[in-house]
């Protein structure tokens, strides 16, 4: 599972800097992400020492990867967070979901372009959520627009919701 982890963090342009026990290291422009693997359910106990790692290398984004559950007061906690707390079931990250063969590439347009497509279609562009799996591992962020590169050279345009 680590090589997906680390793999799905490359994507996203980070480089992988070491590993301790049940936590990786990644950095991007000098900004340490961290990444969690606990093999539990994620309770209290574990997001306050996760917390408390956080806080002490002045890390603003980490990621959790858990085997079973996670505690309802967990969660609270992680929405009130200060820091991006992004969270994945351990079989979400069991696999390079860009070698699914159902997979094509999921382009974020650039600024210009994101414009254009807003001004041409307004609130018609197709929607795709928070929660598709492709957009949780490139960690897409709402109001993003996405160029979905489809067979046959077909183009099709969603806003990240």
């Amino acid at each position: 599972m680590d090589k997906h982890i680390i793999n799905m963090l490359k994507y996203r342009g980070y480089e992988y800097v070491k590993q301790e026990e049940d936590v990786i290291f990644m950095k991007h422009n000098n900004n340490i992400k961290l990444v969690f693997i606990t093999n539990n359910i994620l309770n209290m106990v574990n997001m306050k020492d996760y917390m408390s790692i956080t806080n002490r290398l002045d890390v603003s984004h980490i990621i959790i990867i858990y085997k079973q559950k996670i505690t309802p007061s967990t969660k609270k906690i992680i929405t009130h967070s200060e820091f991006e707390v992004e969270l994945f079931e351990e079989d979400e990250i069991s696999f390079d979901i860009t070698k699914h063969k159902y997979y094509y590439p999921h382009i974020k347009v650039d600024d210009n372009t994101k414009n254009e497509l807003l001004k041409k279609y307004g609130n018609s562009l197709p929607i795709i959520t928070r929660t598709d799996p492709v957009v949780k591992f490139f960690n897409f962020k709402k109001g993003d627009i996405l160029k979905i590169l489809r067979k046959d050279n077909n183009i099709f345009y969603r806003v990240v919701k």
